[in-house]
Formats: C-alpha cells, structure tokens, sequence
C-alpha cells in the first residue's frame, strides 16, 4: 500500500468546509474589534534571528524555526558545525507579540501616541503536536500600545470575551494574575530574586503535576526545603477555595504588594467581573504564562472539558523599549484561533455568517452556455453559484458539494429554476 499523503506533522491542510468556517469566525469577531477602536496590521512571517531569540519570550524561544542564511555552501556547514546558530540569519515569528513590538518601534513616529492594534496570522512553534497544539497555527492578537495600566485590561478582556460570546463560546472562565503577585509569593517564602524565573517555570506546571509534582521538581532543583514546604502550604488552602477576590485571594496567601498595583487589580478584576453575566473570572495567583516578557497582570482563558487555554496574554512594558532605549507601555491579548476552531467543530457552533447561499447548479452537457445566464441572475439575487456538468449520479454528485458547505441544489430548466433546499 502506498504512503498516505500528508502534510508535515503538526501542520494541516485547510479543506474548503475548514476554510468556510475559518472565514465566518474572523467576519464575526472582526467588527467586535473594530467597535472597539482596533485597526488592523500585518507584519512579515520572519524576523531577524536576534530579536526572536532575545525577546524574553520564554520556551518559546527554544522552538523558533530558524531558517538558513541565503546561498550557504557545503563548506560553510561543515566549517561552522560547532556554531550553527552562526549559519541562520531569520526565524519564523512564535507569536504575534515580538512582530508587533517591532513594528512600532519602526513606525511609531506616525502613528497615534495610545495605538490599538489588530492582527491575525499564522505562527510556527517546533514543538510536539497533540489536541489543540500545533506547529503550525494561526493567533488573533489585539494589543493596546502607549497607555499604562488599568483602561488596556479591562478593554482588551471584556472586548476579546464579546468576541468569544458572539462565536457562541459562553460560560468559559477569565484566570486572572499578576506578574508582581508571583514575585511576592515566591519572596515570601524566602526564594531569592536570581531563582524567581525559575520557581515561575516550576509553578507554571502545576496543572499538570499537581502540588506533589512541584513540590518534588523544586526539591530536585535543590530550592530550600522551607521554601518548597512555605511555597505548597500557601497555595494548597487557594486550590481548594478559590478566594472570590482579589483582597481576599491576597490575604490567604498571606503575601502583600504595593499600593498601586493592588488597586489596578482589583479596578480591572471588578469591573470585568461585573460584566461577565455570561462568563466568569476568578484571581489566580498561580497562573504564571509562560512568557517571559510579562511585567504587569496576566490573563487566561479556559473552557470547560478543554485542557488547554483557549486565549491569554498580558503586560509587556519592556519589550519595545527594547528597540527603542525608552519606557513604552503595551498590553495585548491573543485567541488561540485554531484550539477555538477544535471547540467550534466539536460542539457544532457556528456563527450565522457561515450560512450563505450555496448553490450548486446542475447542468446537461448541451446547456452550459444558455444555463450560464440562469447562474449570473442568481448570482445577482445573492446566491454562491457554483456550475457544474450534470453527472448520471446526481445524488452524490449534490453529497459531495454539501461536504464542502454547499447547501442547496437545482437542475437546469430552459423554462424556470428549481431551487429545493438539501435535508
């Protein structure tokens, strides 16, 4: 038996009932954005290796797919077989996030000083493919540039959960954190500044290993045994109440923050949680992303019987000022289009918009050019005529255009139409 034929492993081909429904998602939740200010950018699939390597962007930097420097010779690998990294000029972009980033620096003396920006696009990861993980996958990323924290959130979470809601998605759960909570939870308990990343590493794990897993991974990586020990009976007593707020989810933790920030979480926290009739959100102070470009308050969101995310970001005020030697604050957010799709297929959701007028139009050998002016009239009365030569086996020649999102079917008549609707 033949190999079947593929595409690469973690990458998929886009039938046409995929593209269709890819195409209703971004028409629904496109003009959710746009009421809200956004404006839509493009930036190139490829960066400079050095801005996607030094980013900070965490594990996402071991999986950039690097890509060659242009006319290398046989030569040129054996003599840098040492250093290869050497050898690549460019990578595919992991995200959305760092594209953007780079895109405001070189443009930012034309645009707007506060800058709302949409975009949609694929990105590459070299990671193990699984459900709802690609290698291949397109994001949804809206980002607020300029303005500093407080008014960004709340727009960017109650905007991306309209966007959510009018894709059908409801009671998903918003998990809400701050990058300055977790470095005072982990100063609590005695862990010192140069470790703080790697203790977020560890925590961002607790999902999948539970309280033991951490508690055995932190011990493996020689963290003091009152650290580990203060660190578990922190959070345990949190896992099992999820305090309601964000006073109270501070006050069990026993952990205390500066002023302001506390006041920017629980601003955002409440005035999220008093528009989520349909949703919820709750403080979660082990939620760590796994970026490492986050300097303020971080969200997730996760729906039911899903065990991945299903959108997530934050804010990154130091990844621009990179580029430019100066403070600019950001925050974005990104749905994870392609596991929103996985969701979509599996509950049978759809937005009105995929239900156009499909038409398939059936016509004899001997008619094309007479049926020719019937589809045109069609056409203009709004259908999506597709016309095709009639075939003896009508019945799966109209099976296999409803496969591909056709819904209804007629037969060439030199005296009237015969549009009947497919069951």
């Amino acid at each position: 038996m033949a190999n079947k034929i593929v595409p690469p492993r973690g990458m998929n081909d886009i039938l046409p009932l995929d593209a269709q429904q890819r195409e209703a998602m971004i028409q629904t939740i496109l003009p959710v954005y746009a009421k809200w200010g956004f404006v839509s950018i493009e930036c190139p699939a490829m960066e400079n290796i050095d801005r996607l390597i030094g980013s900070d962007g965490g594990d996402n930097e071991k999986l950039v797919f690097q890509v060659l420097r242009r006319g290398l010779q046989e030569a040129d690998y054996a003599a840098n077989a040492a250093q290869p990294l050497s050898l690549v000029d460019m990578g595919l972009r992991y995200d959305l996030t760092v594209p953007m980033a780079r895109f405001y620096a070189s443009h930012h003396s034309h645009l707007p000083s506060v800058s709302k920006f949409l975009q949609y696009g694929s990105v590459w990861r070299a990671e193990r493919p699984q459900k709802g993980r690609f290698r291949q996958f397109m994001q949804w990323d809206a980002d607020i540039v300029g303005a500093t924290e407080g008014l960004p959130e709340i727009e960017l979470l109650s905007c991306s959960s309209e966007a959510l809601l009018a894709l059908g998605l409801e009671n998903f759960t918003i998990r809400f954190n701050d990058r300055r909570v977790l470095k005072a939870l982990v100063e609590s308990v005695g862990i010192e500044e140069k470790r703080h990343d790697e203790a977020f590493i560890v925590i961002d794990k607790l999902d999948k290993v539970g309280l033991e897993g951490i508690a055995k991974e932190m011990h493996e990586r020689s963290f003091a045994d009152e650290a580990v020990n203060g660190l578990v009976e922190k959070i345990a007593p949190f896992l099992e109440s999820k305090a309601g707020s964000i006073e109270a989810g501070l006050e069990q933790l026993k952990i205390d923050i500066a002023e302001d920030t506390r006041h920017a979480l629980q601003q955002v926290f409440s005035t999220v949680q008093q528009q989520s009739q349909r949703y919820s959100i709750v403080f979660d102070p082990t939620l760590v992303r796994g970026m490492g470009y986050y300097t303020g308050q971080i969200f997730e969101i996760e729906y039911a019987g899903y065990s991945f995310s299903i959108a997530g970001g934050g804010r990154y005020d130091g990844m621009i000022g990179r580029f430019l030697q100066k403070d600019v604050p950001a925050c974005g957010f990104s749905l994870g289009f392609d596991r929103i799709l996985t969701i979509l297929k599996d509950k049978n959701l759809w937005p009105a918009s995929i239900e156009r007028r499909k038409l398939l139009f059936l016509v004899p050998k001997s008619e094309e050019i007479v049926a020719l002016k019937q589809a045109n009239e069609l056409r203009s009365q709004g259908w999506d005529v597709s016309m095709v030569i009639k075939i003896k086996n009508t019945k799966r020649q109209i099976q296999e255009f409803k496969d591909i999102g056709f819904t209804h079917f007629t037969v060439f008549n030199t005296q009237a139409l015969d549009i009947t609707a497919i069951a």
